[in-house]
């Protein structure tokens, strides 16, 4: 005996192959080519790409501002102590311009200190920088920020 399928079952068939039908469809190029980061020329040469996340945050700068020798990204831990220490490194390279990427309510003490002490904040959506093709991971994040940001 055989049972007609419910509408549920109807409606989720007929979707599936609506998208099916989608992907296979050729798509019209979607603008311009991404262009190679190495050829992408600074302009704002103070600019910080930042990745701030529940347990560290990752923050990277230009390799001008930082000394000979020295990581121009780094690791910043979450507390009041370790976001200080991350304003003054800022300061100390002279930094005027941050973007943060977003997560959750984290990013909201970090944002407060950095605008006291006069340095311009961007939020930046977590979810369009996922977006981006490649390995994701919080230390190539801040890196891939500084470098569009500048």
């Amino acid at each position: 005996m055989l049972l007609a399928p419910s509408s549920r079952t109807v409606r989720r068939n007929v979707q599936h192959a609506r998208q099916l039908k989608q992907q296979a469809r050729p798509r019209a190029t979607e603008g311009p080519t991404p262009v190679e980061l190495e050829k992408l020329e600074p302009i704002q040469r103070r600019a910080v790409g930042s990745d701030i996340g529940s347990a560290e945050n990752y923050v990277a700068v230009l390799t001008e501002a930082v000394a000979p020798g020295e990581d121009a990204a780094r690791v910043f831990g979450v507390f009041s102590e370790s976001q200080d220490a991350l304003v003054e490194w800022l300061r100390i390279c002279q930094i005027t311009t941050v973007a943060l990427e977003a997560t959750g309510i984290y990013w909201l003490t970090l944002y407060d200190k950095l605008t006291a002490v006069g340095i311009e904040v961007y939020l930046v959506d977590p979810h369009g920088v996922k977006a981006v093709p490649g390995r994701k991971s919080d230390w190539m994040d801040c890196q891939w920020l500084q470098k569009l940001h500048t």
